[in-house]
């Protein structure tokens, strides 16, 4: 996966997304960690951290964050928002310290930007690194199978920025993400991503869950942190092996 708007515009990446709502799925991850796990410390790790947002408001709940991303724009921006200690890896190899952390996200269709075939391997990588009684939360995006196209736009200080996406089915467990991105950040004025994505069905992700020692909710909303036009499969998992 290769991506102009991760690996070269955080900024215009943190623009389009402007409106999505981290502070309240930050609060649900704090708050269902909570609830839910039955390990009670503050070593919290993201897996595609992104530019930090999550991390931010999770420092400020007072967790121990370390963020990974594969992008290094995305990290760097991402040092700019919070003291969490944030740097580079890739899923599914990233090395990482054992019974190291309490809760794990891959928050905002990560598993998604994986290769199909690979999430096997990182839910092994995240057993090994998680706390019995850790929790471990994910979620993966719904793709559109009519190439459905939407419209994204936002004025920042910075300037104006506008993405127009289609997503459609690119063969058997994949799809395609294809996208024309306007901003003034750009050189041009615009550039093109065209983004492979992999695709899970909700089975085969419990199946998998359990192999490594899961136990698990799913559930289709971050409660009022969900926007209507949003959809998501949640994965709420408790690791007891």
């Amino acid at each position: 996966m290769s991506s102009q708007l991760f690996e070269a515009y955080p900024d215009v990446y943190d623009a389009l997304y402007g409106a999505k709502d981290y502070r309240g799925e930050s609060e649900f991850y704090a708050e269902t960690f909570a609830e839910r796990a039955a390990a009670t410390g503050e070593e919290c790790l993201i897996l595609g951290c992104g530019t930090g947002r999550h991390a931010k408001h999770l420092t400020e709940r007072g967790f121990d964050v370390t963020g990974i991303d594969r992008s290094e724009a995305m990290v760097e921006s991402a040092k700019t928002r919070s003291d969490a200690d944030f740097r580079v890896g890739e899923l599914p190899n990233v090395e990482l310290a054992s019974n190291a952390y309490d809760l794990v996200l891959l928050p905002f269709n990560i598993v998604n930007y994986l290769e199909y075939g690979d999430l096997e391997p990182t839910l092994a990588t995240v057993a090994d690194a998680i706390k019995p009684g850790g929790l471990l939360v994910f979620d993966t995006a719904a793709v559109p199978d009519d190439g459905t196209m939407y419209l994204q736009s936002q004025s920042t200080g910075e300037g104006d920025h506008a993405r127009l996406v289609q997503m459609q089915p690119a063969g058997e467990n994949r799809a395609q993400w294809s996208s024309i991105v306007f901003s003034e950040a750009a050189p041009s004025g615009f550039f093109v991503d065209n983004v492979g994505l992999a695709l899970y069905d909700d089975d085969e992700i419990g199946e998998l869950l359990e192999e490594y020692g899961f136990e698990f909710t799913h559930r289709t909303d971050y409660g009022e942190a969900t926007r209507t036009q949003e959809q998501f499969s949640i994965f709420v998992a408790e690791y007891v092996e």
